[in-house]
């Protein structure tokens, strides 16, 4: 985006599911909008901006000391091509969801898998707030809307991990990736993963795209040991108004 067109997004999911206006702003270099934009943003009744960054350099400090503002997440986007099925072995532990009624399992797989996020680590969100957004997630997800497929790890009367995939075309992208913390290093993770791959490339879907947090150090050498490479970086703020 080019400063010339440096503007607040009003985000209206966000502002009725948080009770409070939202918008986001997107830079890509340094500009001299950044200030009359946040206090413009106050003067439109926002409470939150959420500002996105290629660079922690183009937040100037006065900026963030002016306007509330703290650095919530550095996102890290990785990708990789889905190795051929018979790379992978199968695992007869996962299946794809189908209705059950141990949701409430499902529920706090979402909740650990959000364990660094940016509506956790922001103090300003309640965890009251924080766990509903993640179970509205994953509600959404077995529904079909926010997720195509989900897949579950099931150690006998367990679910013990759990990994959502939406369909892009000819990529695909994880949502939510959990594997349950008493059975993690068991290799739950990479049997969720490989599942995917033999999935996507059934429907001839050969690229994989998932978002984690840079201080989510396990996350990314999990992704990193299983293929997947870096390819973005982005800084993202918020600004209470």
């Amino acid at each position: 985006m080019a400063n010339s067109e440096l503007h607040i997004e009003y985000l209206p999911w966000d502002s009725d599911f948080f009770k409070r206006k939202i918008g986001r702003i997107t830079i890509d270099s340094h500009t001299h909008q950044l200030g009359d934009l946040l206090k413009s943003a106050q003067k439109q009744g926002f409470r939150l901006i959420y500002l996105s960054a290629v660079s922690n350099e183009l937040v100037p400090l006065y900026i963030m000391n002016s306007f509330n503002g703290k650095n919530v997440d550095t996102k890290i986007v990785y990708e990789k091509t889905c190795a051929t099925p018979f790379d992978l072995p199968a695992s007869p532990n996962v299946a794809p969801y189908r209705d059950t009624n141990r949701i409430s399992q499902l529920h706090d797989l979402a909740l650990q898998s959000g364990e660094y996020s940016r509506f956790r680590v922001d103090a300003h969100f309640s965890y009251a707030e924080f766990a509903a957004f993640y179970k509205i997630w994953l509600d959404n997800s077995l529904a079909g809307t926010f997720a195509d497929q989900v897949f579950l790890y099931h150690d006998c009367d367990k679910i013990a991990g759990l990994i959502t995939l939406k369909y892009a075309d000819i990529s695909a992208r994880i949502g939510l990736l959990a594997v349950d913390k008493p059975a993690r290093g068991k290799g739950i993770g990479t049997a969720l993963l490989n599942t995917c791959q033999q999935h996507l490339v059934a429907k001839n879907i050969f690229r994989l795209q998932v978002t984690t947090q840079q201080a989510n150090k396990p996350a990314c050498l999990f992704y990193e040991r299983n293929g997947f490479q870096l390819t973005s970086t982005t800084h993202v703020y918020h600004f209470w108004l």
